[in-house]
């Protein structure tokens, strides 16, 4: 939002920008989205969450506006609202950027739908598969679910590729 020495001024410039793009276009769901971003920075949770509420319904066949209002109402402990929101974002982006699915997978570990995230973090695994977030996260969706010998089998599919970049 400019050059500035001041975080907290181009938080604040932002927000000015935001709002005047949603006076200019009250049904802008990226506008209400951004603005979203700029509360959780400023670590004014309430704001973001209600903003949350709007861009959503702004945005139905939106992935962005879906996947912002459902993390944001994730953070904000709402892990049961933002479930469809997560549901419907993956419907309109099947093949999303790799961190949206640890995220996702995430926030249905918060919900204890270990079944739901163990799906997702395959999905990861699959789309980066020499990252080890997906592995680490079939395994502890496996265990949790009971399953031993998965959970291990996941760590045994994620570790070697990563030991050997290291090396």
């Amino acid at each position: 939002f400019g050059t500035t020495d001041s975080p907290q001024k181009s938080l604040k410039k932002g927000i000015e920008l935001a709002e005047k793009t949603i006076s200019l276009d009250a049904s802008n769901s990226v506008a209400y989205c951004q603005l979203c971003l700029l509360y959780i920075r400023l670590k004014e949770y309430d704001k973001a969450v209600e903003l949350a509420r709007t861009c959503a319904p702004l945005g139905p066949s939106n992935f962005e506006a879906n996947r912002m209002a459902a993390q944001v109402l994730a953070r904000a402990g709402k892990v049961e609202e933002a479930l469809p929101l997560l549901d419907n974002a993956l419907r309109l982006n099947p093949i999303p950027r790799y961190t949206f699915l640890i995220a996702a997978a995430s926030i249905y570990h918060q919900a204890r739908n270990y079944e739901k995230a163990f799906q997702i973090y395959n999905m990861a695994a699959r789309l980066e598969p020499k990252n080890t977030g997906g592995y680490v996260g079939i395994a502890a969706s496996s265990s949790l679910m009971g399953k031993t010998e998965e959970a291990r089998a996941a760590i045994a599919d994620g570790a070697p590729d990563t030991a050997k970049e290291r090396a």
